[in-house]
């Protein structure tokens, strides 16, 4: 059973079939960023005032909302902006973190040595990945199901591959993209291409996954004055549109409350 936002299939069916469209928080703004023109549009106004990461769960979008200290899971529609708490995270995170979906299962990093969970809404979440010794800031799954995890801190920039099922590790490249500032998030667009964005100068950087280096392909616009991105997601491919697991654990979640 497949359940698809009509927008959001439009979106991926009529949109250029070279370019991915990005999600991307900025402040409490969600943006909407076409990889071709490289110009951000403003969405929504959500309000949620400390996103630290954000990814693409059926026919929503889902971040991570910093409230009090704690890691609030919460759902924000791609079209109105309107948000939902699902649940709280049972894990420390901070505004640097990765969140990733694939399969309907969704996965996060701590703050404390980067460990990665498995995040079942209203159950315990289950650790994969322990003392992962690196500063994760974004995560993101290909079309393959393996998890690529980006320590985008200043003065590191290591891109990992994660395998999910035994939790094992595989570092592509050390400083790999160290020539570019900050990066608070990857995606991966429908196109199979990485992304991600230079915190300090807006450029919008294509990740080379062999290598683990990046290429520049011009400056982003539209941002207006908002601070630096904190979380980023792409619309997905309509194939891979909207498996409905999550999005109904998400839904019985909240009917329990």
């Amino acid at each position: 059973m497949r359940f698809v936002l009509p927008s959001l299939l439009a979106l991926a069916i009529c949109h250029s079939a070279h370019a991915d469209l990005l999600y991307a928080m900025r402040g409490t703004v969600l943006h909407r960023l076409d990889t071709d023109t490289r110009i951000a549009s403003i969405v929504a106004h959500t309000g949620l005032p400390r996103v630290s990461s954000m990814t693409v769960v059926g026919n929503q979008l889902v971040a991570v909302n910093l409230e009090g200290g704690i890691g609030q899971l919460t759902e924000i529609d791609p079209v109105t902006g309107d948000v939902s708490v699902i649940d709280e995270l049972d894990f420390s995170v901070s505004l640097a973190m990765g969140l990733a979906a694939h399969d309907g299962e969704l996965y996060g990093s701590s703050q404390q040595f980067s460990d990665i969970y498995r995040i079942t809404p209203g159950a315990p979440s289950t650790l994969i990945v322990e003392d992962f010794s690196l500063s994760v800031s974004g995560m993101d799954f290909d079309s393959d199901g393996t998890l690529w995890a980006l320590d985008g801190a200043l003065s590191t920039k290591h891109l990992i591959k994660v395998n999910v099922n035994d939790g094992s590790t595989e570092i592509v490249s050390k400083n790999g993209l160290i020539e570019h500032g900050p990066m608070a998030a990857i995606a991966f667009g429908s196109s199979g291409r990485m992304w991600a964005i230079d915190g300090d100068t807006d450029e919008l950087i294509l990740i080379d996954t062999v290598t683990g280096t990046g290429q520049s392909v011009g400056v982003t616009t539209g941002w207006g004055n908002d601070r630096s991105i904190v979380g980023m997601t792409a619309v997905p491919a309509p194939s891979s549109l909207a498996v409905l697991g999550l999005s109904l654990m998400f839904a019985q979640r909240r009917r329990s409350r």
